[in-house]
């Protein structure tokens, strides 16, 4: 993969600060989804 200056990069990291807040920002987002779906399911089966 290569950026837009044409350096080849890693694939998913950009430049290392770009490319971690990035990565950390999908991850965090990820994680909340799981977060959020497991106490759904949670408050879900408990009122049942």
């Amino acid at each position: 993969m290569y950026n837009s200056i044409g350096q080849k990069i890693s694939e998913g990291n950009y430049n290392i600060n770009e490319g971690i807040n990035v990565k950390s920002f999908a991850k965090g987002i990820y994680w909340v989804k799981i977060f959020l779906k497991e106490k759904f399911y949670l408050t879900n089966f408990v009122k049942e």
